[in-house]
């Protein structure tokens, strides 16, 4: 799952037992009940995570 927002697309990839992308451009700090499983600054990163995943 990626997405921009942790609660709604993070939060719901973690209770589906998914690993989650968090889209964070503006480089804010994460939230510890969030934990994403990767963070991408860029849809370069985006791209690497997936290709490498």
């Amino acid at each position: 799952m990626v997405g921009d927002r942790l609660q709604a697309d993070v939060l719901g990839a973690k209770r589906a037992q998914l690993n989650s992308i968090w889209y964070n451009p503006q480089a804010l700090p994460v939230v510890q009940a969030y934990q994403p499983t990767y963070v991408a600054n860029s849809f370069k990163q985006i791209k690497k995570i997936i290709l490498n995943a």
